[in-house]
């Protein structure tokens, strides 16, 4: 990369900007936690999420175990424990629900913002620190983002551990001792969701390792040799635990959640999900195809420098994997991206313009554009909220009326169950699948929506309406034979 020449009365490299960039970036972190913590509270858990949330996180303090989860009385393997422990750790101290499971990832989601600010500053050579407001600006467009810092799901501890691996991977380029919290960003982060961060290091370190004299130099160094087996260690602590534990179960369970969701044909490629971009945060996303435009037209001095190809390398490979992916991909997954994009467009733009204000002027301009969008979280909608409180007051009653000897069932649309499940006391269970209904001829309580009520099967008989709240019905059944 050029070096960056001062010009003018305010250069960039004056103390005095490090000392007022690191207030007005602290300054809009504070603000935009005040903003998403006086938003936690504001609707009760909504999404399916956030309630499978709560479920693995009661369940920790349920069993005692804090490496076997449980949904619905059954063992769950979807994903790591991390924030599991987190949440059920908030749990034990008396805090309500809905705060347990939202706190982590609004503390997950503050780290994200200062790490993209240290990683912006990193990419610049620390020649422009304006570029970390900026990259904090551009981050606070994303309503993905803006939407994760208030609820309870795993996505912004899932960048805060990506974009940290990188931080420290280039700052361990220079002092081997920034190894070991590259090392914990890794292992941690496969704790948290998925091993991506590891991966995503081997992407960076490929490309950016022949500006180093390639990566033999690397894999030699004795500091690297160790963070590397911590790593590992931390990266196979879950999965190992539980194949020891549980054998082919675990892994017949896991593969629809992990590489069975990447794996493709010819059917599955869709390019409409580049789409999402547009949808999450259109101005910043066009800014940054922008700017890589020109950077690589008129600037090619800029693009041919390691760590920026590097950033490009780790936005392909996601785009291929959301593109090519078969099925549950989600807009959210772009989100792995959004934090080293923002950090690449604001050191971009402040080395083709040589003017330190015109980044956080522009990402300025992007928040201000998306501001009447990015004001209200996307909770769910009013309706579907009272759906849930319906269906969870029904679950209540339903295990007040039923006897210890007694199992309750649901008959409701699949999206919904998760949210009764979450009421349900340890270690009784509700049944909701067609091979766990019932084979005596005995009444049984169940759940039922008003829709399938009026259809009812030809196999199930209903006795009695014991009680209808909202959308819902409890009711006694028998099966017929």
């Amino acid at each position: 990369m050029r070096p960056f020449k001062n010009r003018g009365l305010f250069a960039p490299s004056e103390r005095a900007h490090w000392v007022v960039v690191c207030l007005l970036t602290g300054l809009w972190i504070v603000f935009l936690a005040l903003h998403a913590g006086s938003s936690l509270e504001v609707a009760e858990l909504s999404r399916i999420d956030e309630f499978l949330t709560f479920i693995r996180s009661r369940s920790i303090l349920e069993n005692g175990d804090a490496f076997c989860l449980f949904v619905n009385g059954k063992v769950n393997f979807n994903k790591p424990p991390l924030q599991y422990w987190l949440s059920a750790t908030l749990l034990s101290e008396g805090v309500r629900p809905v705060l347990a499971v939202r706190i982590p990832s609004l503390v997950f989601g503050l780290l994200t913002l200062l790490m993209t600010a240290l990683f912006a500053v990193q990419l610049s050579h620390r020649k422009d620190p304006w570029v970390a407001l900026a990259s904090v600006l551009f981050l606070s467009t994303s309503l993905l983002f803006q939407e994760h810092l208030g609820t309870g799901m795993l996505e912004t501890g899932l960048t805060f551990f990506l974009v940290s691996s990188l931080y420290f991977l280039n700052r361990a380029e220079r002092d081997t001792r920034w190894w070991l919290p590259w090392a914990l960003a890794c292992g941690l982060g496969a704790l948290h969701k998925i091993p991506l961060a590891l991966l995503f290091s081997g992407i960076y370190l490929f490309v950016v390792g022949k500006r180093h004299g390639g990566l033999t130099k690397v894999i030699r160094d004795r500091c690297f040799q160790w963070a590397l087996l911590l790593a590992l260690i931390l990266t196979s602590l879950w999965p190992v635990s539980q194949l020891l534990r549980f054998g082919s179960v675990f892994l017949s369970k896991t593969h629809g959640e992990s590489l069975g969701r990447f794996t493709s044909d010819a059917s599955s490629v869709d390019f409409s999900r580049f789409g999402w971009l547009l949808v999450d945060g259109s101005m910043f996303w066009c800014l940054t195809l922008i700017t890589l435009a020109a950077s690589t037209v008129f600037f090619k001095g800029l693009i041919p420098d390691a760590r920026l190809r590097g950033i490009l390398a780790i936005l392909a490979f996601v785009a291929l994997l959301i593109v090519l992916g078969n099925r549950k991909i989600y807009p959210r997954y772009w989100l792995c991206v959004t934090p080293m994009m923002a950090a690449l467009t604001s050191v971009l733009l402040s080395e083709m313009s040589k003017k330190f204000w015109l980044a956080p002027l522009l990402a300025f301009a992007c928040f201000t554009y998306q501001g009447a969008r990015v004001a209200v979280v996307p909770f769910a909608k009013a309706k579907d909220q009272g759906h849930l409180f319906s269906l969870r007051c029904a679950t209540r009653r339903l295990y007040e009326r039923m006897g210890c000897d007694q199992e309750g069932f649901l008959f409701v649309k699949k999206p919904l169950r998760t949210a009764s499940i979450s009421e349900v006391p340890p270690p009784r269970r509700l049944h909701f699948k067609r091979e766990e209904l019932p084979t005596d001829s005995r009444v049984h309580y169940g759940i039922v929506g008003q829709t399938w009520l009026r259809e009812t099967p030809d196999r199930i008989e209903i006795v009695k309406v014991q009680e209808e709240f909202g959308a819902f019905s409890l009711v006694q059944f028998k099966m017929r034979h």
